[in-house]
C-alpha cells in the first residue's frame, strides 16, 4: 500500500509536494492513509497509479487538502484521484482533472465516506467525475467538461 507514502495512524503537515510517477499494487499510488489525519497544501498528485485510488486511498481517515491537485491518475478499479473509504477529507480549492478509474474517475467514496468539497474543480475524469456521496460545501465546478 502507497505508492509513494504510506501514512499509518499519523497527522504530518505536508506543503508544496510532489506524489508524481508512484504505482501500488494495491491501495493509494501516490499517497496511502490509514486512521490518519494529515493535513496538504499546494500539493500535486500527477501519474500515479493503484488498483483503488491512483492518486490518493483514505481508509478510516480525515485527510484536510488545500490548493492540491490531482491530473492524470489511474486506477484499474475504482477512485482515480480520489478513494475513500470510511473517510470523509475535506477538499478546498482542489482540483481533479483527467483521471480514470472503472467507476469515480475523478473521486470515488463509499462506506460512510462523504467527501467536503468547497470551491474545487471536478472536471474531465473518465467515466465519471464523482461516484459515491460528497458534501457540497458551494462554488464547486463539477463537470464532464473543464472550463
Amino acid at each position: 500500500n502507497g505508492g509513494g507514502l504510506a501514512n499509518w495512524e499519523s497527522s504530518p503537515m505536508l506543503t508544496d509536494c510532489v506524489f508524481d510517477g508512484n504505482h501500488s499494487f494495491q491501495t493509494g499510488g501516490g499517497i496511502y492513509n490509514y486512521s490518519s489525519s494529515p493535513t496538504l497544501t499546494d500539493c500535486a498528485f500527477t501519474g500515479n497509479s493503484a488498483q483503488y485510488g491512483g492518486g490518493m486511498y483514505n481508509n478510516s481517515s480525515s485527510p484536510t487538502l488545500t490548493n492540491c491537485t490531482f491530473t492524470n491518475n489511474t486506477t484499474t478499479l475504482y477512485g482515480g484521484g480520489m478513494r475513500n473509504s470510511y473517510s470523509s477529507p475535506t477538499l478546498d480549492n482542489c482540483t481533479f482533472e483527467g483521471n480514470f478509474a472503472l467507476t469515480g474517475g475523478g473521486i470515488n467514496s463509499y462506506q460512510s465516506s462523504s467527501p467536503m468539497l468547497t470551491d474545487s474543480i471536478v472536471c474531465g475524469n473518465t467515466p465519471d467525475q464523482i461516484a459515491g456521496a460528497w458534501t457540497d460545501g458551494g462554488g464547486n465546478y463539477v463537470s464532464d467538461t473543464c472550463p
